[in-house]
């Protein structure tokens, strides 16, 4: 199943954060950081600094030809590696904290004896 070339229209929120970390002395500082966001900031709780300076109504082109079923399942398979990567990594944990139990030994106190 391949895509036809469509126009999408996406409405931008383009906000700006105050840079706690900001030194004027330091090259390279800068006072606000500038992000761009598919969703309205208004009314957010989570990120109560962010200023929204504009929005801007804009239109993507999708184009012609792209394969849906391969792009999908191109997706399931880095979720699949990813899964992999995290149950290795959490196995080793639990591997590693069966060693360190095993290797506890058993000493009773000189004085209960």
């Amino acid at each position: 199943m391949k895509t036809k070339e469509t126009r999408i229209p996406v409405k931008l929120f383009i906000s700006a954060t105050p840079n706690i970390c900001y030194d004027p002395e330091y090259k390279g500082s800068e006072p606000f950081t500038y992000e761009v966001h598919t969703f309205d900031l208004t009314g957010l709780d989570h990120r109560p600094d962010d200023i929204l300076l504009f929005s801007e109504n804009i239109s993507i082109t999708l184009p012609e030809g792209i394969d849906l079923i391969q792009k999908s399942v191109d997706t399931l398979e880095e979720q699949k590696k990813k899964l992999q990567v995290e149950y290795h990594m959490k196995k080793i944990v639990i591997e590693d904290k069966i060693a360190n139990l095993l290797a506890l030994e058993y000493k009773p106190d000189q004085e209960s004896q």
